[in-house]
């Protein structure tokens, strides 16, 4: 596949993915083989692999650890190579890839383009020949990310490169065109931006009732036609999106009101795998282990939908009897990790919590919700899953999805004798620490550097989201500043922007970024960063991938025991 023997280079990253990097980034060839493998990839996937995802130079494969099929004492990521390396041989006979072909209209300038005269000025040139060309190129997708469908595009004439704005848009409306630095793109959804606005295109870049769900994919070549309003208005009367059926009022009758929301409740499951080639996160639960064993308690299976509540809870009344069981974080007056029977009309509020930052609300028969992309949980910055893609608010009525399995064996009384211990399963470390793996730029950052690292106390800061969590601390610094180019990142990714201050990467964070992974929290510490509050101490420590793996062998094994135990209980 490669000119060079010294590509490609396979490396892991994290405990869950390993990355593929097939040449400089500003190599033409780069793309071509970048492109190459990640079909052949596709085109035979291993068992246990989730997602394959190019972008620029690198291509990350995404797996399951206990899911790939290994021998001996041989480890998950070691398998997944040399089943890469197996695939890229192959990659060597695709051949030319045919590209597909897009032709996308945009009306230039006015309200829909409103920095097309900033371009013009900082460039010396008049708006009509920043449209003639702007449209006269060809563009190259190089990768999809920052949002769910974004292209970033290649081939921007030089005479139009323009810095970014020095203040973002806090909201940049869906079908942008923009210019920024030396790359064009498309904003398909409502999002932040800070590229300038040349116009915008009618289609919809993003469709979630398709498969793909992103119009354009790495490889991709793009032309842009100019076009007048009458028919920008034409074709996006045209564009509209189809109705869309859903379950949450089709479901069975509705088992809670929701009397206040809590600062901000959503519902979530396990995660949307194998979507991030079109910039879309799993997601899921940020604390999956207490998601996991709310929903085993009260008899669903791992996966159902539950309640995700951040520092302040919800209250909700029963409009039926039902049987819930409330994990995670304590709620001060609702005894947790074990069922508990609410009668019709009896409310309960989970409004007082401590101990962490989210509690996890599961109800017998799981809660109906929009499955999206193969995925009920809520993405608030895309919009979808969950209940109609955002969170909870005063008088929704929620509904289960199916019938209740615990609902008859606990009428007789309203609290279960028996709970599941939670420091059996995942013990807290009292001082914060987090187990990691180095992460493909550690070598950008001198020993000494790392030794700060990993020696150094990190605060969580107010700033925190499902996107990522950001500490406070000691600056880390690189060795040399240098650029980056963007390139796929993995749940617990820690970032080191510009400013030294880390970055935790979780549930929703963006499928490419730009800053280099100093460190990797192992996929075993993943449900602990999910109840990080503000003001937590965070340490790290460094372990082996043999060390992550086997971790990652003993969390599942002791929750299977725990799921063992419960049904026996459930049984008595």
């Amino acid at each position: 596949m490669a000119a060079s023997s010294d590509w490609p280079v396979i490396a892991p990253l994290g405990d869950a993915a390993v990355r593929i990097e097939c040449g400089p980034p500003d190599d033409p060839e780069t793309a071509t083989r970048v492109h190459r493998l990640a079909t052949a990839l596709k085109a035979q996937l291993l068992r246990g692999v989730t997602d394959v995802v190019p972008a620029y130079s690198v291509v990350v494969v995404y797996y399951h650890p206990l899911e790939v099929p290994t021998s001996g004492q041989q480890l998950a990521w070691e398998q997944v190579a040399q089943w890469i390396e197996r695939r890229t041989h192959a990659a060597v006979d695709v051949g030319q890839l045919p590209a597909r072909e897009f032709v996308i209209p945009v009306c230039y300038g006015n309200e829909l383009g409103p920095d097309i005269e900033s371009v013009a000025n900082q460039n010396r040139l008049s708006v009509d020949e920043v449209i003639r060309r702007h449209s006269q190129a060809i563009y190259k997708v190089r990768a999809v990310g920052f949002s769910p469908g974004f292209p970033y595009l290649e081939g921007l004439p030089a005479e139009l490169h323009t810095p970014r704005r020095a203040t973002p848009r806090t909201l940049v409306p869906p079908g942008s065109v923009g210019i920024g630095g030396g790359q064009a793109g498309i904003y398909p959804l409502a999002s932040p931006g800070g590229w300038n606005l040349i116009g915008r295109t009618p289609l919809r870049i993003f469709r979630v009732e398709l498969s793909p769900a992103a119009l354009l994919g790495t490889g991709d070549v793009v032309r842009f036609r100019p076009i007048g309003q009458a028919e920008f208005h034409d074709l996006q009367r045209s564009e509209k999106p189809p109705a869309t059926t859903t379950n949450l009022e089709s479901a069975v009758d509705p088992v809670f009101e929701v009397l206040s929301p809590g600062l901000q409740t959503t519902i979530q499951d396990l995660g949307r795998p194998g979507h991030q080639a079109e910039g879309v996160a799993p997601g899921g639960a940020m604390d999956s282990l207490s998601a996991r064993v709310a929903n085993l308690l009260v008899g669903n299976a791992p996966e159902a939908p539950v309640l995700e509540a951040v520092q302040s809870g919800p209250r909700l009344r029963p409009i039926r009897d039902a049987v819930v069981a409330v994990t995670g974080a304590q709620v001060k007056t609702i005894p947790g990790w074990r069922p508990l029977h609410l009668p019709k009309g009896q409310v309960i509020d989970c409004s007082a919590m401590a101990g962490g930052a989210r509690i996890y609300l599961a109800v017998s028969g799981g809660f109906a919700a929009d499955n999206v992309l193969g995925g009920c949980g809520t993405d608030l910055r895309a919009g979808i899953g969950g209940r109609h893609g955002r969170p909870l608010a005063a008088g929704d009525r929620l509904r289960l999805a199916g019938a209740p399995s615990r609902s008859t064996s606990m009428q007789d009384h309203q609290v279960a004798r028996w709970f599941a211990a939670p420091h059996n399963l995942v013990p807290r470390d009292p001082e914060g620490r987090l187990r990691i793996l180095r992460g493909p730029q550690a070598d950008w950052f001198s020993d000494a550097e790392w030794q700060n690292f990993l020696s150094a106390k990190f605060v969580v800061t107010r700033s925190s989201n499902r996107m990522g969590i950001r500490l406070q601390g000691p600056a880390i610094e690189p060795a040399t500043k240098r650029e980056m180019t963007s390139e796929p990142v993995v749940h617990g990714a820690i970032q080191v922007p510009p400013d030294g201050q880390p970055i935790l990467l979780t549930a929703d964070r963006q499928t490419i970024g730009g800053y280099p992974m100093i460190a990797c929290v192992i996929s075993a510490d993943w449900p602990a960063l999910g109840q990080l509050l503000p003001g937590s101490d965070v340490r790290f420590v460094e372990v082996t991938h043999a060390e992550a793996e086997s971790l990652l062998g003993e969390f599942e094994y002791n929750l299977a025991i725990v799921a063992q135990a419960i049904e026996q209980h459930a049984k008595e």
